[in-house]
């Protein structure tokens, strides 16, 4: 073999590993969201009139009203037609990860079951029940994944509807629970307690997903553009980019500087700025979200 061959491969051998590693940390933090998920079910759910959405709440319902003693098998047997679904539509990997999520969820939830439920009061209960149902299912829809049911229907929602978080389009998939809730226990504090309990959850589960972004964007205007630029390049390591403007009242043409850094490096980015020019005008705001050249990357099951 050649050196040109030679050093061709390193690179594709490098991607591979990092595949690899990729892979293995899904599957790992996976596995810690379904066990987070199956926790929260199991401490402040499962022997009271809190239900979850989806269809770990719909299997919960099915379990009250007929004394089965596996709500994992429920959950599993009611995943099978939405699986199908999504399957044409979603891609392998993705069907893949869910269905190592909604195995593993509903095994956890079942070998869990002999924890006792917190006895604490009803609301305290709901929001941490919330709050901790939706770490896990945070973390496994940012690895790609789901615990299927609802989680499924969001995804494929979030195909036709890409402004909307994921969060709030798993409580709309998640309303037909808490009217059923309701139903079953003839109780609306039980449904309101599931509403107060998604919404918790869809508040927890958009924070994980859209806040580990941690971007922020600057604009800056300076006198000593180049060195500015220059600067941000270098020391912190971010690209720029130039915005022709024009200022209202003066009339004359300038040029803003675009920058998207870690909120981390705020503190530095404006410390840099101000060292090369007092007189710059600078604003910094929160983004939501940055795709790309060192953020995050944007695929269509992406979240």
């Amino acid at each position: 073999m050649d050196d040109k061959n030679v050093a061709s491969s390193r690179p594709e051998a490098g991607q591979k590993l990092l595949f690899r590693r990729k892979r293995i940390t899904d599957i790992a933090v996976i596995i810690l969201g379904c066990l987070i998920f199956a926790l929260s079910y199991n401490l402040f759910m499962r022997r009271s009139h809190i239900v979850p959405g989806g269809v770990t709440g719909m299997a919960s319902l099915i379990n009250r009203l007929t004394g089965f003693s596996s709500t994992g098998l429920i959950i599993v047997l009611l995943n099978i037609p939405l699986f199908a679904l999504a399957f044409r539509r979603l891609g392998l990997e993705f069907i893949v990860y869910s269905l190592l999520g909604t195995l593993l969820s509903a095994a956890f939830i079942d070998l869990l079951s002999f924890l006792p439920t917190i006895k604490t009061e009803p609301l305290i209960a709901t929001l941490f029940g919330g709050a901790m149902s939706g770490l896990g299912l945070g973390l496994i829809f940012a690895r790609g994944a789901t615990t299927g049911g609802s989680d499924i229907a969001a995804r494929l929602l979030k195909l036709h509807f890409r402004n909307m978080p994921i969060g709030a389009l798993s409580v709309c998939v998640n309303l037909v629970v808490v009217i059923s809730a309701g139903l079953v226990f003839r109780d609306i504090n039980a449904a309101l307690y599931t509403t107060i309990l998604e919404t918790a959850a869809s508040y927890t589960i958009d924070k994980i997903i859209y806040g580990a972004s941690n971007a922020t964007v600057a604009y800056i205007i300076s006198s000593k553009e180049a060195e500015v630029v220059n600067a941000i390049n270098e020391v912190l390591q971010r690209g720029t980019t130039l915005l022709k403007a024009t200022g209202a009242f003066t009339g004359d043409d300038r040029r803003v500087i675009l920058c998207a850094v870690k909120r981390h490096q705020v503190a530095a980015l404006k410390s840099l700025v101000l060292t090369l020019d007092p007189a710059a005008f600078v604003i910094v705001t929160r983004a939501r979200e940055v795709l790309g050249n060192g953020f995050d990357t944007y695929s269509d099951v992406s979240l």
